[in-house]
């Protein structure tokens, strides 16, 4: 901030407005991990407790995409939304967007530059599914049994600038399983991934097997 403030002393517009986005951007991050690390607090007592209401997963997903859109999409990706116009349900909307986020941030994170992200909603039967795609570096076939567990990172962290604690997935695998789904994952190295979170339309305990 002290910084973004002397370049507007010194008269450069420009710079103050990329500097104060980057104290932003650092700022939401470390927002973001200390939600992580009180969330997984809450799962590890299980006291992680969901509120399912009447809602619209279309709505939901669409609020997400413009939230990463806004805020975390500094290597501008092409974000593409392909969903139905509703899909009514019992979603806890904030629980539910903070899984859906996490997801396509790991998109927007594990993908090079300019890169297209898919994120869609389908309906079959009393389900639903929100697929999150990407062309990013992939998840070696002997961690991806492994990526939900707390505090796991893999080898690929390495090689791209993502910051994090390995909870992210952990916690969206948890919000996924309080509405009565589950995340699944496909990806091959170098080819990308798509995390596909798959929900009942039902209320919580009266979904169908």
């Amino acid at each position: 901030m002290q910084l973004a403030a002397r370049a507007v002393q010194k008269g450069d517009r420009d710079r103050a407005e990329k500097r104060l986005r980057a104290a932003l951007a650092s700022a939401d991050a470390m927002a973001g991990l200390l939600e992580n690390v009180q969330d997984m607090c809450l799962l590890e007592r299980g006291e992680l407790s969901l509120a399912p209401v009447p809602g619209d997963l279309t709505e939901i997903v669409s609020s997400v995409v413009r939230r990463v859109v806004d805020e975390g999409n500094d290597r501008q990706h092409i974000l593409k939304v392909v969903a139905p116009e509703r899909v009514l349900g019992f979603y806890d909307a904030r629980r539910l967007g903070q899984c859906l986020f996490n997801l396509i941030i790991n998109a927007v994170k594990f993908s090079p530059p300019n890169r297209v992200i898919r994120v869609q909603v389908e309906r079959a039967g009393d389900h639903a599914s929100v697929l999150v795609i990407d062309e990013g570096a992939g998840i070696p076939e002997d961690e991806q049994s492994r990526i939900f567990e707390p505090y796991f990172r893999g080898a690929v962290i390495d090689t791209v600038d993502a910051r994090g604690l390995g909870l992210g997935l952990p916690i969206s695998l948890a919000i996924a399983e309080g509405h009565g789904g589950r995340i699944d994952v496909r990806s091959e190295v170098g080819r990308g991934s798509t995390f596909i979170v798959r929900l009942p339309l039902a209320p919580p305990g009266e979904a169908g097997p």
